[in-house]
């Protein structure tokens, strides 16, 4: 199984991290609309559609940093209350929130697909000037969800294949410090 989820960490971990920087990438593009919308107005000059692809960007931005962030753990915990129960407890309820997590991000996955799908095949645009296909900007819902799923059952196979011992023990911080 610890072969398993080196397999795991050598095949998927460079594409968490490059979903990371397509990640950044949308943010930095959020910026420029802003900025290019900022300045646009300025001039008095209207250019139909930024703040929609702004919210594009922005809804991309997310999904494609939901598996990066997971995978470097900088996803939010609730560590105080498993740092209360016993290790067994602990690592019984990490393996729950973990496949429970797998489950729902699989859904949302799937989810997504159909929804994207439908858009394809309906023609459907979106409602501002421009008029977009709405499958452009959902495809990256599919992608940024499937790689998020993908990392959690990575993370659940690996807490699986390390067993209690390495489960949470390292979670919480003195919050004092």
């Amino acid at each position: 199984m610890t072969r398993l989820v080196e397999i795991f960490d050598r095949l998927f971990n460079p594409i968490y991290r490059l979903m990371g920087y397509v990640a950044a990438v949308f943010l930095l593009a959020i910026a420029i609309l802003v900025l290019v919308s900022i300045g646009s107005r300025a001039l008095q000059i209207y250019i139909p559609g930024l703040n929609v692809y702004a919210g594009f960007c922005m809804a991309a931005a997310t999904f494609f940093a939901l598996a990066s962030t997971f995978a470097d753990e900088k996803h939010i915990r609730v560590s105080l209350f498993l740092s209360l129960a016993s290790p067994r407890v602990r690592y019984g309820l990490e393996l729950w929130c973990l496949a429970a997590a797998t489950v729902i991000a699989t859904w949302a996955t799937l989810s997504f697909s159909k929804m994207t799908l439908l858009s394809y095949e309906f023609g459907e645009k979106s409602q501002s000037i421009d008029a977009t296909p709405l499958w452009v900007p959902q495809s990256s819902l599919v992608v940024g969800s499937a790689v998020f799923a993908l990392a959690c059952f990575h993370g659940l196979l690996r807490s699986v294949a390390q067993g209690p011992s390495a489960s949470v023990g390292e979670l919480v911080d003195d919050p004092i410090e």
